[in-house]
């Protein structure tokens, strides 16, 4: 999501407040694991912003690197879970298992 005026445009919810700040214009990009937005970066400039179409994919990129990461990190805390309930099981109970 691009906005170039906050001051002006409808869908801005506080345009006084960023006028107050000296926010200009503001920029969003998704962070997506998978499907699921798990969260946002968002660029405040005090001037009208013009991004070029390399600076966009580049941020992009970013973001989509920025998911993986979480989804790994999310993944490997899981694993390090799953690793502590396995070594308080009784030794019985893993034969067989490795």
């Amino acid at each position: 999501m691009f906005v170039d005026d906050l001051h002006h445009d409808p869908r801005v919810q506080y345009p006084k407040e960023a006028l107050e700040e000296g926010i200009t214009s503001m920029v969003s990009f998704p962070i997506k694991c998978r499907e699921a937005t798990i969260g946002i970066i968002r660029i405040y400039h005090s001037e009208a912003i013009r991004f070029h179409a390399d600076d966009i994919d580049s941020i992009r990129v970013l973001c989509h690197l920025l998911g993986l990461v979480t989804e790994n990190h999310g993944l490997k805390n899981f694993l390090d879970m799953v690793k502590g309930a396995m070594g308080s099981l009784p030794l019985r109970m893993l034969k067989g298992l490795a």
